[in-house]
């Protein structure tokens, strides 16, 4: 059961890195999105990506976990080690991709500045693509808000336990790590409201997946993101000219 909590948590983590990437693809290499982020790579990329995750969260069950509790009690901090949590699970398996999804968006975000700035100077008409860009920008900057938030309601458990590790002296107050889990788990709840807020792809998708049924296969590719009204690839490949 421990096992299958840590690898969800993961999934988490790999589906955040996996939209950071479909935002760098969609917004730098247009052209070459219907090709690299294909419906059938998609899935198998989502297939891995939970596979992967599961893997991961099942490690302690090879061996990396403390004795078990001679009552038979399945407590948290009382079976998984605090050396998986703090260097595979914390260092390696969150904090490594979330400074790979930081990069990746300040790089989306530079090179939309950039781009604006070249419009600006050279007096350029934004026309469909100024309108392309920003939507897609729109979207990027929700997406990064979720990372935010994500970041912001984990670090802090992740912290407590990094604390745990290295000074087991030091005296938590128990209301203190129980707010730093409910907060983990407050993020889960928080999601698909940012989701639904945010992106009206997101709300179309929920509202067909809660009437069990799904819209007509492209329209929604890329979540809703690549146009639809005669923007073709071609002219968004002018979008961030420079890249």
């Amino acid at each position: 059961m421990l096992c299958t909590l840590l690898g969800l948590t993961q999934a988490s983590v790999f589906g955040l890195l996996g939209v950071a990437v479909e935002r760098y693809v969609a917004i730098l290499q247009p052209l070459q999105y219907p090709a690299v982020l294909s419906p059938r790579n998609a899935r198998w990329g989502i297939a891995a990506s939970w596979s992967l995750a599961m893997a991961l969260g099942l490690l302690p069950l090879l061996g990396w976990h403390k004795p078990l509790l001679p009552d038979g009690r399945c407590l948290f901090n009382a079976i998984i080690e605090d050396t998986y949590m703090v260097y595979f699970n914390f260092l390696v398996c969150m904090l490594l991709p979330l400074v790979v999804m930081l990069g990746l968006y300040a790089r989306i975000f530079l090179a939309a500045r950039r781009h604006i700035r070249q419009v600006a100077v050279r007096g350029v008409p934004g026309g469909g693509r100024g309108r392309v860009l920003r939507r897609e920008l729109h979207v990027a900057a929700s997406l990064f808000l979720v990372l935010c938030c994500f970041a912001l309601c984990w670090l802090p458990l992740h912290v407590l336990n990094t604390m745990t590790l290295f000074c087991p002296s030091c005296p938590l107050p128990g209301h203190l790590v129980l707010a730093a889990i409910a907060l983990s788990h407050a993020n889960s709840a928080l999601n698909p409201v940012l989701y639904v807020l945010r992106l009206r792809a997101f709300r179309q998708a929920f509202e067909a997946a809660l009437a069990c049924s799904w819209a007509p296969p492209g329209r929604a590719l890329s979540m809703g993101l690549v146009p639809s009204s005669g923007q073709g690839l071609g002219s968004r490949n002018d979008l961030l000219p420079g890249k």
